[in-house]
């Protein structure tokens, strides 16, 4: 009976490790160098507050552009669809290990929510990401003092964000 046991525990880390493997599979076959030590992970919560579970969604090197008047950000060679990854996703921005920041949501067209902080929006009609600092992105909820303060706060970080961006020539204006 032991002997049972042990073999379907067994089996059961087997298959753990095999899906954890294949869960990045389509970043690691198309990712390039990352000279900028830019990586955005996905963030996903757990039943404890203490802990979350991140997976790699991009990184530096899947940065074609970032366009920042708009706010747009062009990805190559990597589509985060949000069938695959869940919308309302959080999704955090780091520097060679450093945190930077943290999208409160990833949306789309057809969320009816709204987000007082930053979020990463597709627009699944034209199929574009964009930074956004809320969701909607209108003038009305862009002005709240909630929304203002929030761009405040992560405005070091963000010119970190930027000026990585600039010295690899990724930016567009």
């Amino acid at each position: 009976m032991k002997l049972y046991v042990y073999l379907l525990g067994f089996i059961a880390y087997a298959l753990s490790v095999y899906s954890c493997k294949n869960e990045n599979d389509e970043l690691s076959e198309t990712s390039l160098a990352n000279i900028s030590g830019i990586e955005v992970y996905w963030v996903r919560n757990t039943h404890s507050e203490l802990q979350n579970i991140y997976s790699l969604a991009f990184t530096g090197a899947n940065i074609g552009w970032f366009n920042v008047t708009t706010r747009e950000i062009k990805l190559k060679n990597i589509k985060l669809d949000p069938n695959r990854f869940p919308v309302n996703s959080k999704l955090e921005f780091r520097i060679k290990d450093c945190p930077l920041f943290i999208t409160s949501s990833f949306v789309t067209n057809i969320n009816s929510q709204v987000f007082l902080d930053l979020v990463l929006f597709y627009d699944i009609i034209e199929d574009k990401y964009y930074l956004d600092d809320c969701y909607p992105n209108t003038k009305a909820i862009k002005n709240t003092a909630e929304v203002q303060q929030r761009i405040f706060e992560r405005t070091t970080h963000w010119e970190v964000f930027i000026n990585t961006l600039k010295a690899e020539k990724k930016l567009r204006q």
